[in-house]
């Protein structure tokens, strides 16, 4: 599996913010929770290892254009 592949079994895609709490979302039914479960209770799925989809970078570029950059 390559750097960027995704696995072949599903598994939780974890959302980092940057002022609030991480959430999981399962990569087959799209379910939400607040901490990854070994199980996915909306579809059942045995999930493997979670992912970051690293959102919190979108978040840091809107405050800096809000609050500009220190220069």
């Amino acid at each position: 599996m390559g750097l960027f592949s995704k696995p072949k079994h599903p598994y939780w895609v974890q959302h980092s913010h940057l002022f609030k709490d991480d959430e999981y979302s399962c990569s087959k039914c799209g379910c939400k929770v607040d901490w990854p479960k070994p199980v996915c209770p909306g579809c059942g799925s045995k999930m493997g290892a979670s992912q970051d989809d690293a959102n919190w970078v979108d978040e840091a570029e809107i405050m800096d254009i809000l609050f500009g950059e220190d220069d």
